[in-house]
């Protein structure tokens, strides 16, 4: 599927990866060989808000795109849609400690048990 990128809100804050790394090369990459990951979204009534993909959502606006690949995240909520952040985060590359507990402490608040965070 893919949405016009001005239906997308975005905040950076969100995300539970600090660093922006390499967002030159990531966008070459894509310029070379197109987009491999669709971004991850949740629709919230007539937009759609950036779960996951904070790094290629950013090199596909430096490419300056209109239109974007996305899959829409089957989520209720933000606290689920922060766990979908976290989840695809640590898949793809390691986290901080810092970032890794920064995203877990809403869990944590929730009051899950740590055997269920784990």
């Amino acid at each position: 599927m893919e949405i016009p990128v001005d239906l997308i809100d975005v905040d950076f804050d969100w995300n539970c990866r600090e660093r922006m790394e390499d967002i030159d090369k990531l966008a070459l990459s894509i310029s070379n060989i197109g987009l491999l990951t669709p971004l991850t979204v949740w629709k919230r009534d007539e937009r759609y808000f950036l779960v996951a993909g904070f790094r290629r959502y950013r090199a596909l606006s430096a490419l300056e795109w209109d239109m974007i690949p996305v899959r829409l995240a089957e989520v209720d909520n933000e606290f689920d849609a922060k766990c979908v952040n976290l989840i695809e985060n640590t898949e793809r590359s390691n986290l901080t400690f810092y970032e890794e507990a920064r995203a877990l402490e809403p869990m944590w608040v929730e009051g899950l048990a740590r055997e269920t965070i784990a």
